[in-house]
Parts: structure tokens; sequence; C-alpha cells
């Protein structure tokens, strides 16, 4: 976008701002399990807690509808630009509304709300929505990729993935803190 409104500006903005979030803790998660750290109640607990924000980013950024200013929003104000991106980088853009529906039913029916009909089975509500970890995962690094495009084509400040978030440095967090090293 040549002249990006203020609304633009800042939707960009926020759903990178979400995205770094979404990835960071998706990280966090994958080091708790690389180490087998699950066992430890506090480890244990942060997992949950991540988990829970995990989904909670996912779902604002990916929520389709007219009044929000997620990542669809972004796609619809510069749709041409985001199409030529996505066909050069392979991301299926179908790929990525079939997330956003399958996280709109676990959003409205159990994850921000108790509705009244699924709180007796909502096992039964996350295996309905059909979310598979992968396809969540590429689809958060997609969008990242996305927003990332969209943010530098409109000259707008970069945000970029914390370097002490690393994979690697994550994992050596948890190893530390499963074998009482904390300092």
């Amino acid at each position: 976008m040549k002249n990006p409104t203020p609304r633009y500006i800042s939707a960009v903005a926020r759903n990178l701002a979400e995205l770094q979030r979404a990835i960071h803790n998706r990280d966090a998660m994958l080091a708790i399990e690389a180490e087998r750290a699950q066992g430890y109640p506090l480890l244990r607990l942060a997992y949950l807690a991540l988990f829970n924000d995990y989904m909670a980013h996912a779902m604002k950024v990916f929520e389709n509808g007219p009044r929000v200013a997620s990542f669809w929003y972004l796609y619809r104000i510069d749709q041409g630009l985001a199409d030529s991106f996505m066909r050069k980088s392979a991301i299926d853009v179908a790929v990525l509304l079939d997330i956003s529906a399958r996280l709109k039913i676990v959003r409205d029916t159990t994850h921000f709300h108790i509705d009244a009909d699924s709180v007796r089975d909502t096992k039964r509500i996350w295996q309905g929505a059909g979310i598979k970890g992968s396809v969540l995962s590429k689809a958060i690094d997609d969008a990242w990729k996305v927003a990332r495009h969209l943010q530098e084509q409109s000259g707008l400040p970069s945000i970029e993935l914390l370097p002490e978030m690393t994979k690697l440095n994550l994992r050596k967090q948890v190893q530390r803190l499963k074998y009482g090293d904390v300092a």
C-alpha cells in the first residue's frame, strides 16, 4: 500500500505482534515437549498457559469478519500484493481460510466463552474442529511471512522475532529449569 492509513499501519503492527507472540509461545511449548518436561508441575502449568495464549493469539489473527482488523483485513486491503507474494511463496490462501473457520468453532464454543450447549463435552468441540498442530503452526508462520511482506512493502517499522526466543535458547532455558540450574 503506497499511502497506508493509520488503521492499516496499526493493524499491521498489531497482527505482527500477535503472530510474534504465537510463534514464541509455540516454540516454548516445543522446547518443553522436546525436554519431556511436562511432568514437572511448574513447567506443566507453563505449558498449559502457553497453549492457551498460543490459541488466543491465533484466534485473534485469523478471525474473519467485517469489524475486525485481523490478518483478513490486511489481506482485503492489499489483496493483490498479498496474493502475488503468496503465489511466489507457495502459501495457499484456502488453507488459511480453512484454519480460520476451524479456530472460530473452538473460539465461539469453548475457548473464549463457555457455550451452554457445548459445556458437557469440550473435547468433542476440539475434535470436531479438527485443528492439526502442524497445519496451525504452518498457517501462523505463513501469516507472519505475508504480514511481514505487507509491512516491508508499505515502508512500515520492522517487527522481528526476538533473538533470545530462538528454539535453541528456549530449550536451554527449559533444561536449566528442569535440572534446577535457574541462575
